[in-house]
């Protein structure tokens, strides 16, 4: 690609995404056995051989005939998975043109798998699911704490690896909020070519008020409840998972119903408030949103404890019969006692009559 592609290129996209070299110079031949395993609107996904590391990689090309402005989208989203460093967001390694003068970038190269697939059969228990769940919403409160709001939490943008790896992937629908970390870094991105995905946006994303972190503290909760029904959440009058599934644990239905609360301010404000309980209701414990009373509380404490709780209850049973055997003891020696007074009394009597006589 000469110099006057190369600026062109430059010029057509935010100056702050190019803050990396974007490899004008790199050789094109670097990757290579090119194989397609996947697609979205404006991208496409190719399983190649990084020749400089001897590693498969993820390349993702924008598909052909884009408009200016979804290439810019593109390169932001390229750019904004970059900055974000998690174990389970999808990493980035390399952002660049290639010499057709084509935008790139390479990811992790994992299974195809999605958390979408395994939704569709009952193989995982809920427990396995709870913990998949769990590394979603650490994943998500890193992105929070650093300003980034996904807008697109969905099971089929989860991606599982073969070893429990969980990553959040395709993040081009996300907005950055005004004065974060990440608005320093990377700049403001530019308006999302897309909403979301019906059943998984709160009111406010539907209604387009600006990005807030409790938007997708909403979406998350969606996606319990798909993970609890089996179903997406409808837009209007949701039913509670347990009108669905009459066996839904009564904890993480109230985490899950505080979670999509319609009101944003009667929801859980920070992800690490959702992790929290969910994590309390994987422990044994009433989650907060559930409000449990004592009574639950303690039926929760001894189910916590099963073995110390059975070895107090045949402890206080062996207490109560040994108590009952020395009572009954008692009242059968006092018994024999009074007996023995009533002859010696008696024969008392006997002796003072045959005197007098």
């Amino acid at each position: 690609m000469d110099n006057k592609t190369y600026f062109e290129k430059i010029d057509s996209a935010p100056a702050s995404l190019f803050d990396l070299a974007l490899g004008y110079e790199s050789d094109n031949d670097r990757y290579t056995g090119m194989e397609q395993i996947g697609s979205g609107a404006i991208k496409k996904i190719q399983r190649v051989l990084d020749l400089t590391s001897g590693r498969p990689v993820a390349l993702a090309l924008p598909n052909e005939s884009l408009t200016k402005e979804q290439v810019q989208h593109f390169l932001e989203e390229a750019r904004l998975t970059a900055s974000l460093e998690h174990p389970n967001i999808i990493p980035v390694y390399d952002l660049g043109f290639n010499q057709q003068g084509t935008p790139y970038f390479t990811m992790k190269l994992c299974s195809t798998q999605k958390l979408a697939d395994i939704l569709q059969g009952d193989e995982s228990s809920l427990f396995q699911l709870l913990d998949i769940f769990l590394k979603i919403c650490e994943a998500m409160a890193c992105a929070h704490n650093a300003g980034a709001i996904h807008h697109d939490l969905k099971p089929e943008n989860i991606l599982l690896g073969n070893f429990g790896e969980v990553f959040v992937c395709d993040w081009g629908s996300a907005q950055i909020i005004p004065g974060s970390v990440l608005e320093q870094e990377v700049g403001q991105l530019s308006k999302a070519l897309t909403k979301g995905t019906p059943g998984f946006m709160s009111p406010e994303q539907l209604a387009g008020e600006p990005a807030h972190i409790t938007q997708d503290i909403y979406t998350m909760g969606a996606l319990l409840y798909k993970i609890l029904t089996g179903k997406a959440p409808a837009e209007k009058n949701i039913a509670a998972p347990s009108n669905l599934k009459p066996n839904t644990p009564t904890g993480l239905e109230a985490i899950c119903l505080k979670a999509m609360s319609e009101k944003a301010s009667d929801r859980y404000q920070k992800t690490e408030g959702l992790i929290t309980d969910i994590k309390a209701w994987i422990s044994g414990f009433a989650p907060s949103a559930e409000q449990a009373t004592l009574q639950k509380q303690l039926k929760l404490l001894i189910f916590r404890h099963k073995t110390l709780s059975i070895s107090i209850l045949v402890s206080l049973l062996i207490i109560i019969c040994l108590s009952l055997f020395y009572i009954n003891s008692l009242k059968e020696k006092e018994k024999q006692t009074r007996i023995q007074r009533d002859r010696a009394e008696k024969a008392l009597e006997l002796y003072d009559l045959e005197k007098e006589n």
